[in-house]
């Protein structure tokens, strides 16, 4: 009894293990089956070599069950070990089954996870590869088609979901469009819609072209075929329209494909707008004049280039008006700069009510001023000149308490074969004017052409190389010309003027006036200034006797040194470092160098004057305001004009000139010099008259420079070459 109940607690064991057995089978077996799918191959081997040591294990089982039976074994025997033999094949199919339901949720919670990374990491690149597609969207960068073409959109493109793909489409704050084969378009970013003012569904479905201007639409058809093809092309612009203002865009085009192989057109954008208009502001800068908004000298140079490029022999002239503004130096210096820029656009407006609106109207510099006339003979060019001069004359410019009666001098110079460039037409219209001034302002000449008109020009440029040359080649040379004391006419009293000279080929003196007027057009002359001063000073350095008997050296100066600020800081840097007083130095100033600018002469005179150097006025008298200027500048000699000197025996005007001259410089304490004393009787006339000094040939010629020290001691000058 006892056995037969050990043996069915033994078979209901064995039962219920099968029982679970089979339950487990059958629950797992598609899980194992897909486990094993999805494990990688070492995996696989594992697991199955478990399933193959289970059946081998029931394989032995069975063996063993037939060996018990063929030596007689009791069946609770052969039960009791079969027991422990199906256990342990349960165990391990069982720990197989487990081990592969594990790993399989193992390996969907890592496949889940990886999913989700990749999906937010792929999804953050995506959007920094379109930010940096934004970012980097510049014609200059040859990495833009690179970027647009990196594999990584496309292979994150497949990897995410067409939902995210979207959001990050729609919501990257850049300017995407896409576009379908024909031209219509398929999708358009938040980013976009707001740059272009219009919500995102109003443009779905239309022509892309039609949003772009008139004038760029061929251009940009062409540009998304091109596209089409999968031809790689450089940024293109174009402008796009909108209700209230013109959006400048920048794109790029590359060919895209959805899952299902659609092509379509990725449009990668920037709003070039505002570089847009900096370069249309900057273009407009380079050809006008800030102040009046008239063409500059740049813009009138290319103007008459184009014109001489299209004369032929059968064209007729064009004409250059070329004027300025008579005396705007005294707004300027009197009421300061801003009155001076509103004097200026009074008169343009004044000019241009009196032009027709196809002639070419710049202003060159400061109170300069040009107007080109095409297709015109001399007759009307005059013409237009007179209009324009009288119309100015009425101007009344009026600033705070002062008032300004204005008026301007014209040249007129007209294109030929003989004048066909810019330096011959400036040169001739600058000469006629330069004229008008010297004829007494507020009128028009004509430059008359002529074969010598063309060679003074040529001779002009010919003296600035020379001059250039002549200061490393030993070509100037210094001349002194002693000024004497009426009262002290004997050599007790040392004091000259110094003359510049040019030395030629064959060795002959040639004078200052054959090319000062030449280095003072092409603005050389402050070299020429510098020159002297130091040679002089190296002069009497060298001679300290002969600088300790002296009483003044003068010494000219040019209104462009003057002007100069560079020259002005080179000459006070002289002065600072002599080695004998400089109130021995007196600069020469002539007036209407000091007229032309007052400020700087001002200025000039008072940074001189702290160092103890004098200064002398030259050629006064023949300005109309000299005596209102005299009150302003601070000098020590009024240098008489030699117009008022030469006919003052015979001419009982200029003796009264002369007169009133010398008493104003008694009255305010400067001494007066009376140039071109050229004779006995004119110095005679003179010396009533109580002017203090006189300079002429009549007195002393002038004489080298090194003869100085040999003739102030007492030597004779009668080899001194007379100039």
């Amino acid at each position: 009894m006892q056995t037969s109940d050990s043996l069915l607690i033994v078979l209901l064991e064995l039962f219920v293990l099968g029982t679970t057995v089979a339950g487990a089978l059958l629950y797992s077996s598609e899980r194992f089956l897909i486990s094993l799918q999805k494990l990688h191959s070492g995996f696989r081997v594992f697991f199955m070599g478990l399933v193959c040591l289970s059946l081998f294990s029931l394989i032995d089982i069975t063996a063993i069950a037939v060996k018990h039976f063929s030596e007689g074994d009791s069946p609770l025997d052969y039960f009791v070990l079969l027991r422990e033999h199906v256990l342990t094949f349960v165990l391990l199919l069982t720990g197989a089954s487990l081990c592969s339901l594990g790993f399989y949720k193992l390996l969907r919670i890592f496949s889940w996870r990886a999913s989700n990374y990749a999906k937010g990491m792929g999804g953050k690149k995506l959007q920094l590869r379109l930010g940096e597609l934004t970012n980097q969207l510049s014609l200059s960068n040859p990495r833009v088609p690179e970027i647009v073409q990196d594999p990584l959109l496309v292979r994150l493109g497949f990897l995410l979901s067409e939902k995210n793909f979207h959001t990050l489409f729609y919501e990257t704050p850049g300017m995407f469009i896409s576009v379908n084969k024909d031209m219509s378009i398929r999708g358009i970013n938040h980013y976009s819609a707001k740059a272009m003012g219009v919500e995102d569904g109003d443009m779905m479905g239309n022509i892309i072209s039609n949003y772009v201007f008139k004038e760029d639409r061929e251009r940009f058809t062409a540009f998304l075929q091109h596209a089409l093809t999968g031809e790689e092309l450089p940024p293109c612009e174009i402008r796009v329209k909108l209700q209230d203002r013109c959006l400048w865009i920048r794109m790029l085009a590359r060919l895209m494909q959805d899952f299902d192989d659609e092509s379509w057109l990725l449009l990668v954008c920037q709003d070039v707008s505002r570089s847009k208009e900096m370069e249309e502001e900057i273009s407009t800068h380079a050809v006008r004049d800030n102040l009046t908004g008239l063409h500059n000298r740049h813009a009138l140079e290319q103007y008459l280039n184009k014109i001489f490029e299209e004369q032929s022999l059968f064209s007729k002239p064009a004409a250059l008006i070329y004027f300025d503004v008579d005396q705007f130096r005294i707004v300027n210096d009197t009421c300061g700069h801003v009155a001076g820029d509103e004097l200026l656009k009074q008169i343009v407006a004044v000019v241009q009510n009196n032009c027709e609106e196809e002639n070419f109207f710049a202003r060159i510099s400061g109170d300069e001023f040009a107007i080109v006339v095409k297709d015109v003979d001399t007759e009307r060019a005059m013409e237009l000149a007179e209009t324009i001069r009288s119309a100015t004359e009425d101007v009344n410019f009026s600033w705070d308490e002062h008032s300004f009666r204005q008026s301007i001098s014209v040249g007129v110079a007209l294109t030929s074969p003989r004048i066909c460039t810019l330096t011959d037409i400036f040169g001739a219209a600058d000469a006629a004017c330069s004229t008008a001034k010297e004829n007494g302002r507020n009128r028009v000449v004509l430059h008359k052409e002529s074969r010598d008109a063309g060679q003074d020009t040529r001779s002009d440029m010919l003296w600035v190389s020379r001059i250039q040359q002549a200061f490393s080649s030993d070509r100037l040379a210094l001349f002194f010309q002693p000024i004497i004391d009426f009262k002290e006419p004997e050599h007790n009293y040392i004091h000259y003027e110094l003359l510049i000279r040019y030395i030629g080929d064959d060795g002959r003196y040639i004078g200052p006036d054959r090319f000062l007027p030449a280095a003072e057009k092409y603005g050389i002359s402050n070299q020429i200034d510098l020159w002297v001063l130091t040679t002089v000073l190296d002069f009497l350095q060298n001679n300290p006797r002969h600088t300790a008997e002296l009483s003044c050296c003068s010494i000219n100066i040019t209104a462009h040194s003057i002007g100069n600020h560079q020259t002005r800081s080179a000459i006070k840097v002289l002065m600072e470092n002599l080695s004998f007083p400089t109130d021995k130095i007196c600069f020469e100033i002539t007036e209407s160098s000091a007229i032309k600018s007052m400020k700087d002469a001002v200025e000039f005179i008072d940074e001189m004057r702290t160092l103890g150097c004098k200064f002398a006025l030259d050629d006064f008298g023949t300005g109309f305001s000299s005596l209102g200027y005299l009150k302003n500048l601070d000098v020590d000699y009024l240098k008489i004009d030699g117009a008022f000197i030469r006919d003052i025996v015979d001419d009982e005007i200029d003796r009264a000139m002369v007169t009133a001259i010398a008493d104003i410089g008694r009255a305010m304490k400067i001494k007066t010099i009376a140039e071109y004393v050229e004779n006995e009787e004119v110095l005679k006339t003179l010396i009533p008259l109580n002017v203090d000094l006189g300079q002429g040939f009549g007195l002393a010629k002038p004489m080298p420079l090194e003869k100085a020290v040999e003739f102030y001691s007492g030597g004779n000058d009668s080899d001194n070459p007379q100039l």
